[in-house]
């Protein structure tokens, strides 16, 4: 099966630190890029156990990485599209105001 996602990444200034991976939906794409965001505030926070974070501070987290970027695969023509930080920002919000509203109807 064809990956339908690839994350492209840069985490540091050094290329060396640039690295992809594969997913089969964008919102597992989604979801490890708040993983990432979400590591780098525990290893920044480590005496705490719990803490709290904003869409700012998930912004800035992405506008510090030297690059970002998804390739979405398309059956159509068989090709991957790429998409810039923009459009990683607006999933990510697309994607984290789905979790809420349905956090919401939970309750």
């Amino acid at each position: 099966m064809v990956a339908k996602v690839l994350l492209l990444v840069q985490q540091k200034a050094d290329t060396e630190s640039r690295r992809y991976q594969e997913f089969h939906t964008l919102d597992k794409c989604l979801d490890y890029i708040l993983k990432l965001f979400e590591d780098k505030l525990r290893n920044q926070l480590q005496e705490k156990d719990n803490f709290t974070y904003d869409l700012s501070d998930l912004y800035e987290y992405l506008d510090d990485l030297p690059s970002i970027q998804c390739l979405i695969f398309s059956e159509d023509t068989r090709t991957f599209t790429p998409h810039d930080k923009n459009w990683v920002k607006s999933k990510l919000y697309a994607h984290l105001s789905n979790q809420v509203t349905e956090m919401a109807f939970d309750n």
